[in-house]
């Protein structure tokens, strides 16, 4: 056993062991990186499946109209533009988003799908003092 005036004072320097990944962990990690498709998975895939699945439903041209939401929102720089569209851009149905940095204006144009009470609660999120557009502001 070892002094504490050994411990604390000699002239040995501490060892540090490094244990490196196994062979068998990188070759873990090399399959789990690989894409695999369940069609090579399934031996004699053509003749398991009907050549083309049936027809989906028409969309109704509705969901296909655009609509503008316009917001208040502070903001001052262009990293708050930055913040603002990445947040409001993930949001479904969200296809642009315009700032307008002097007249703290987002105008989101969006789908009939994209909720406006979702882009608004998304703003928030990010200004909390985000609010529709008014005739007055």
């Amino acid at each position: 056993m070892m002094s504490m005036q050994d411990m604390f004072y000699s002239s040995v320097e501490p060892v540090y062991i490094v244990k490196p990944p196994s062979k068998e962990e990188s070759k873990k990690k090399e399959a789990e990186e690989k894409e695999y498709t369940i069609l090579k998975l399934i031996p004699d895939y053509p003749y398991y499946y009907p050549a083309a699945p049936a027809a989906a439903p028409a969309v109704k041209d509705d969901n296909k109209k655009e609509k503008k939401v316009t917001l208040r929102v502070s903001i001052c720089c262009s990293e708050c533009v930055e913040i603002i569209s990445n947040a409001l851009k993930e949001v479904k149905g969200v296809k642009d988003v315009e700032c307008n940095i002097h007249k703290e204006r987002v105008v989101v144009t969006c789908t009939a799908e994209a909720a406006q009470a979702d882009v608004i609660l998304t703003a928030r999120n990010e200004f909390r003092d985000a609010k529709l557009w008014t005739d007055d502001d």
